[in-house]
């Protein structure tokens, strides 16, 4: 069950943009019903955005056998330490390349 937990990510990923969604769309409600149209274009973006990534996750998975995505590197900014996975670079590199 090893693609399982890829398959979980994205659909959490999925669930947590649609509670943004419902709880920004209530909040604007009641404060800007007006932004609610702009909530509404931000949140189909960020669907399709979230898609088109899992799309060019699985393909860059099958041309590299999976071997980006253990291959991280550090970078320190400022006395920060961020990881960034080379897997996921390259896989926003795909996206960009096949949807835009």
């Amino acid at each position: 069950m090893a693609g399982d937990s890829s398959l979980d990510s994205f659909v959490n990923g999925l669930i947590a943009i649609v509670y943004v969604f419902v709880a920004t769309v209530f909040v604007l409600a009641f404060l800007a019903p007006q932004y609610i149209g702009l909530a509404s274009n931000g949140f189909s973006y960020l669907i399709v955005d979230h898609i088109q990534g899992m799309i060019a996750g699985v393909i860059l998975g099958a041309f590299t056998f999976g071997l980006l995505d253990r291959a991280e590197v550090e970078i320190g900014i400022g006395g920060f330490v961020f990881t960034i996975s080379i897997g996921a670079i390259g896989g926003a590199i795909v996206q960009y390349l096949l949807f835009h």
